[in-house]
């Protein structure tokens, strides 16, 4: 799965959409539109995840940590670094040892 940035769209649309696919249990297509919406405005997406659930939120982290270990044909997003690792956790988790 990638994230693609639809043309039109509103960081907050794809936000809800992901929010949605969330509570339904897809992590996969929700990580994938909250990747979208940081792509359209960083900003705005880390605060709106930043609002949600403790526990949805460690779920959308383990699956872009995945994603950032897979190195086979499904890895969704392009930065694989430790870098991008350290950020995630320094945004999301601060208190996290690895952050």
């Amino acid at each position: 799965m990638t994230a693609l940035v639809r043309h039109g769209v509103r960081v907050s649309e794809l936000c809800a959409d992901g929010d949605r696919f969330l509570q339904h249990g897809n992590l996969g297509k929700a990580t994938s539109l909250y990747m979208s919406a940081f792509k359209t405005h960083a900003n705005s997406t880390v605060s709106h995840m930043r609002k949600l659930e403790r526990s949805s939120l460690g779920k959308v982290i383990s699956t872009l940590e995945g994603w950032l270990d897979s190195h086979g044909d499904n890895q969704s997003v392009e930065i694989t670094n430790k870098e991008w690792r350290a950020w995630l956790r320094g945004n999301f988790c601060p208190l996290h040892s690895s952050a």
